[in-house]
């Protein structure tokens, strides 16, 4: 949707601007409480007296933001809510119609997935709130999860070294880039020198664990913003130039970084390795064709991948009107900074086509679209839910 106008709300400047800072900070804890228990609490290593640990990190984020949103700005949420375009209006319903799939399978199930549902629905409504804040302000905010990941990045190489074959103590190295990539896109929505470094620091830490759809999908992100941040013109040109360059004259370098001649991990697994895994998706799909509801796909059957998922939660009609409304929304974010009014406004527009263009690739890697519990379903929603200068609270200015 075009960031061309702010929703604006009669509310002292004063009051807005202090709800606008306890917002920011509410949501950096919560991307802390996803981030740094992972460079100290084993995870991925089988431990699982450590797993409800790092769960309750992952709980506590979640709602002390949920309350500091309703307690200091319910009304902002409403009115975003009100200023939803059809295709994000058409999300919500799938998510909000998905609870009648929940009633099948043991109480305990039917209850998480209830739950999950509801919290979902209600942290997306937060996440639209957090948009009616002025350019400025969301650029601040935004640009503080970057620094937030950037010291997470700095704090896990200093417990556990730099990564040795792709591992960083017990943290995943997919996950880890997933992380690293979150801090790339939202760097772009602020400038200045820290979040150049920032953006730079991310992309390095990725190629560390050689996170391929991660380096690819900062790439992406990076490209898009640019296209669509200024006209086209020398700067692209140049950028253009040094990849034809790099390509020709670094090819080794570019195989190495991208592991083509691993052959764990070649074009012969099918880029992904995850083959089998789709395949399983694929039959789970046919098994329940209208889906089994939000969260309660077994794993080892959801093939790994956000699309994939996305049809054995919702169904093939909700899953497939979920990722029909994801890509049109995209293409038209894409579209948005060209109808911008100022260089503040464009450049949020273009930092947001270039995340959900970034994130839209690496959901083909990831395990869910939407999620709760990890950066690159929390970046999703944030992105995708986004509202700028529609329905009746829209005004020319933010007050």
């Amino acid at each position: 949707m075009a960031a061309t106008e702010q929703i604006g709300f009669a509310v002292p400047p004063a009051t807005f601007q202090r709800r606008n800072i306890v917002l920011a900070f509410s949501l950096w804890l919560w991307c802390a409480c996803l981030f740094f228990p992972l460079a100290s609490v084993d995870v991925w290593a089988g431990e699982s007296a450590q797993i409800p640990l790092y769960q309750m990190y992952q709980v506590g984020g979640l709602l002390q933001f949920i309350l500091v949103s309703f307690a200091v700005g319910p009304r902002h949420i409403s009115q975003a809510l009100a200023c939803y375009d059809p295709l994000q209006a058409a999300i919500l319903a799938v998510i909000l119609l998905s609870i009648a799939l929940q009633f099948h399978g043991r109480e305990v199930a039917i209850l998480e997935g209830l739950t999950y549902t509801l919290l979902l629905l209600v942290v997306i409504a937060c996440f639209s709130g957090l948009w009616t804040m002025p350019d400025n302000a969301l650029a601040d905010c935004f640009g503080g999860i970057a620094v937030t990941v950037f010291a997470f990045g700095i704090y896990a190489v200093a417990v556990h070294g730099w990564p040795a074959d792709r591992r960083l103590g017990g943290i995943h190295p997919n996950m880890f880039g997933s992380v690293m990539l979150a801090g790339f896109m939202f760097s772009q929505f602020r400038r200045g020198y820290v979040m150049a470094v920032v953006r730079l620091s991310c992309l390095v830490l990725a190629t560390a664990v050689s996170s391929r759809f991660a380096m690819i999908a900062c790439v992406l992100s990076f490209l898009v913003f640019e296209v669509t941040s200024r006209p086209l013109g020398r700067r692209l040109a140049l950028l253009a130039l040094a990849g034809a360059v790099a390509v020709v004259l670094l090819p080794e370098l570019l195989s190495s970084v991208l592991a083509l001649n691993d052959p764990e991990r070649n074009l012969d697994s099918g880029l992904t390795g995850r083959d089998e895994q789709w395949a399983r998706a694929v039959v789970a799909i046919v098994d329940a064709p209208f889906g089994l509801g939000f969260k309660r796909p077994d794993t080892e059957h959801a093939g790994h991948n956000g699309y994939l998922r996305t049809l054995i939660e919702f169904g093939i009609i909700g899953g497939g009107v979920v990722i029909t409304a994801l890509l049109a929304t995209v293409s038209t974010a894409v579209f948005a900074p060209a109808r911008c009014r100022d260089d503040d406004s464009r450049r949020v527009a273009a930092a947001r086509a270039g995340g959900l263009v970034a994130l839209t690739f690496a959901s083909f890697f990831q395990p869910q679209l939407f999620n709760l519990g990890d950066i690159h379903g929390l970046s999703m929603m944030l992105l995708l839910f986004g509202v700028r200068g529609r329905g009746p609270a829209a005004a020319a200015a933010t007050r």
